[in-house]
């Protein structure tokens, strides 16, 4: 004798009516320990925490502009740099015949203030005070005190005036040359202080040894 096939459920099993309350249940429980749960971490996250949490994205999105626009002003920054000092050596390489002319009559005017000043020979001190007066009032003019930069204290003119007065104040025969020789040196120091920067010279500082 055979057994009766057993006859399986072929759709989706329902719970029975008196086991949907204890689920229910259950979800609830589940939902209240949850919320429970994150109120607890909100009482004890700081306030801190809280006010970073929500402004830290702010606060990045702010950072990455302030970078690009940082990098932007720096490079135009370096560009203008960059140009500036371009045009400044192009305005120092055509300068240097000027400076070379500059430089030959500075030695000039100086050479003639140290003849007057030192040599003993009357003939000798005449053709140096003729040279003298001739770079005085001509060509000297055309180039002393200039530079790259503004001069705010012209000295090589004024080394120059004060020779060229003490000259005309005292009248050949009543020149002294121990009155003469610390205005050719005045003048020629002026004329160092000039041409140091001009081709970019370091200055040793004098100690004064000369006039002693």
């Amino acid at each position: 004798m055979s057994a009766s096939p057993i006859d399986l459920p072929t759709g989706p099993v329902e719970p029975k009516d008196q086991d949907k309350p204890s689920l229910e249940l259950q979800l609830l429980r589940t939902q209240v320990e949850k919320l429970a749960l994150e109120v607890e971490a909100l009482r004890s996250s700081r306030w801190w925490d809280r006010v970073v949490g929500r402004y830290l994205p702010i606060v990045t999105a702010l950072l990455a502009v302030a970078g690009f626009w940082f990098g932007i002003i720096q490079y135009y920054t370096q560009k203008t740099d960059t140009e500036k000092q371009r045009i400044k050596e192009l305005r120092r390489e055509a300068a240097k015949p000027f400076w070379g002319t500059q430089l030959a009559l500075y030695v000039r005017a100086s050479e003639a203030a140290a003849t007057i000043a030192t040599s003993d020979d009357e003939a000798v001190r005449a053709r140096a005070e003729a040279e003298f007066w001739v770079l005085y009032w001509g060509s000297l003019s055309c180039v002393e005190d200039v530079g790259l930069e503004e001069r705010p204290n012209p000295k090589v003119e004024a080394a120059m005036v004060e020779f060229g007065m003490y000259l005309d104040e005292h009248p050949k025969g009543t020149r002294k040359q121990e009155n003469l020789k610390p205005l050719a040196l005045a003048l020629a120091h002026a004329m160092r202080g000039e041409i140091g920067p001009s081709f970019s010279l370091r200055l040793t500082p004098l100690k004064g040894e000369r006039p002693k």
